[in-house]
């Protein structure tokens, strides 16, 4: 892939989610580069806008944000719109994800951020199982071990008539705690707050195609990024490019596991849902690999659903246009919202964003110079907030924090 141009953003408003564009969405883009930073971050998406954040609250290092397009224009400002952790009791990843959504819902509580969750941490989602023999496992798992509050297990027959489905799931369906989530005015607040130290700045339209090391670091510099608008020299730099990490030369040969994979949705306009609506009106629904968002949005509520990429050979496995739709997707989507929630009219508008999938995430030291946090397997929202929180414990203090699983680490053996 290397080489590869990243594709246009295709229209102004590229997903539901930016339907008012971030005064940040092209900051910087005529702007001369520094010549210098303590840290560059690559990319402008949840997982750059996190570590920006992050940074900006334990450091006064300089930081650059490079953007090879607009402010969350990849991924982040294209998802399903879930903060959904997959969670079961005394598992340590589910643990990480239910930690990760209470330190999200601490920081938008404390902020009074407007990104559209809903009011209430522990307001029901669900996440529908897809088969007898998940159900049964899920049921044993929680035989032994109870999670009172967070989790309850519903039959295939409950299911139904708990979310008003026209017909059963195959397996059931969990309740868990999750929620709704304008993502693009998420990073909005992130990159705004971060900028608030003066020592942090965004540079977007600046792609990124080489990074290399110093031999020399007589001001401290030990590598330089190198993009289409000039080079930047620093002494670390962080990747939070997720599925276009593999675009950029240098780098160590573990990140072309990451492979990018395109995801498509549609967002349907109903007056009156079928889906049991939390008292904010809105819900979120995990549904096997298909996933849905229900927000109310001028004067109806729109259906977010997202998935059925495995409905078409190799599942856009490697295309990387999210300028472009695939019309077999658009049909299997369409057939889905009317047989599972009787939505007969066509979508009002569709997206694609291209997700970054790898065995497990790529989180930390890749050299002693350059750091990751990608590879996120299209399940970044429930991870990448303390991802990154604990790539910049490791960047400062050369350590991870307790909590941090070790199977993202890349210091890990596994990743070695």
């Amino acid at each position: 892939m290397h080489g590869q141009m990243f594709p246009p953003v295709a229209k102004e408003r590229f997903s539901l989610w930016t339907e008012e564009k971030s005064r940040y969405a092209h900051w910087n883009k005529d702007a001369a580069l520094p010549e210098t930073a303590d840290y560059v971050i690559i990319g402008s998406g949840f997982a750059g806008a996190s570590l920006a954040y992050h940074l900006s609250q334990e450091t006064d290092a300089s930081v650059v944000i490079l953007e090879a397009r607009e402010l969350c224009s990849g991924a982040s400002g294209r998802n399903g719109g879930h903060l959904a952790p997959n969670y079961l009791p005394h598992d340590p990843l589910g643990e990480f994800e239910l930690r990760n959504y209470n330190a999200l819902f601490d920081l938008i509580a404390r902020n009074g951020i407007d990104c559209w969750t809903t009011r209430d941490r522990h307001a029901v989602g669900w996440a529908v199982l897809d088969s007898p023999e998940q159900f049964a496992r899920v049921e044993k798992e929680l035989a032994r071990h109870t999670s009172p509050g967070v989790i309850t297990l519903w039959s295939a027959q409950e299911a139904q008539v708990q979310l008003g489905l026209s017909r059963p799931p195959r397996g059931g369906a969990l309740s868990i705690h999750s929620s709704p989530i304008n993502p693009y005015r998420l990073v909005h607040w992130l990159v705004s707050s971060a900028l608030q130290n003066s020592n942090v700045n965004l540079y977007t339209h600046a792609k990124v195609g080489h990074v290399t090391p110093l031999s020399r670091s007589g001001c401290g510099e030990s590598v330089a990024v190198e993009t289409d608008r000039g080079t930047v020299r620093a002494r670390r730099v962080i990747l939070a490019t997720n599925a276009y990490t593999s675009l950029i030369g240098g780098l160590d040969p573990r990140v072309q596991g990451i492979e990018p994979t395109r995801g498509q949705l549609a967002r349907f306009e109903v007056d009156a849902p079928s889906l049991p609506l939390n008292e904010d009106g809105r819900i979120s629904v995990g549904w096997g690999d298909e996933y849905i968002a229900v927000v109310p949005y001028r004067g109806k509520y729109s259906y977010i659903i997202g998935g059925l990429r495995n409905s078409v050979p190799n599942g856009e496995t490697n295309v990387t246009d999210d300028s472009k739709i695939n019309p077999e997707i658009s049909k299997h989507l369409q057939t889905f919202a009317r047989d599972v929630f009787n939505i007969s009219s066509p979508p009002v508008e569709e997206w694609t964003g291209i997700m970054g999938f790898s065995p497990t995430p790529l989180v930390g030291p890749l050299s002693p110079n350059t750091y990751i946090c990608a590879g996120f397997d299209g399940h970044g929202m429930s991870r990448i907030f303390l991802s990154a929180k604990a790539t910049v414990s490791h960047i400062l203090s050369n350590s991870y924090p307790p909590w941090f699983p070790k199977q993202y680490q890349t210091s890990s053996s596994s990743k070695l």
